[in-house]
C-alpha cells in the first residue's frame, strides 16, 4: 500500500470521500448510537457534506481509492491562536496498520 495525501479537487475524490465517510461512521457507532440516528447518516448526507464543505480538507488515497480524510480548521475560540481537527475518518481495514499514521501529515499550514 502506498498512501499519498492530498487535498480533495475532483468529483471521483469527493464521492470518495463521501464514501468513507459513510461506511466509517456505521463501522463506529451502529453498535453505540440508537438505530433512528444512525439511519439519517446516509451516503447522500455525508455526500452534501463533501459537497458543500470541500476545503480544508485533505484525503488518503491508495492507487485510485480513497481510503481516509481529515478535515481540519482553526480553533473555534478565536482569541486562541490553533488549528483544530474537526474530522478524520480511515477505513477500518486500516485502523490497525501503519499506513494511516500519515494521514495528519498534511494538514499544517507550513506545508
Amino acid at each position: 500500500m502506498n498512501l499519498t495525501i492530498k487535498q480533495m479537487e475532483t468529483p471521483e475524490e469527493i464521492e470518495g470521500k463521501s464514501f468513507v465517510h459513510w461506511q466509517t461512521w456505521r463501522e463506529a457507532y451502529d453498535d453505540l448510537l440508537p438505530a433512528e440516528f444512525q439511519e439519517t447518516m446516509t451516503l447522500e448526507r455525508c455526500r452534501f457534506f463533501s459537497q458543500k464543505y470541500p476545503e480544508n480538507t485533505l484525503i488518503a488515497i491508495d492507487g485510485m481509492k480513497v481510503v481516509g480524510f481529515i478535515s481540519y480548521g482553526n480553533f473555534r475560540d478565536e482569541t486562541i491562536q490553533a488549528g483544530e481537527i474537526i474530522a478524520l475518518y480511515v477505513l477500518k481495514r486500516l485502523l490497525r496498520k501503519r499506513y494511516c499514521s500519515g494521514v495528519n501529515e498534511g494538514s499544517s499550514d507550513d506545508s
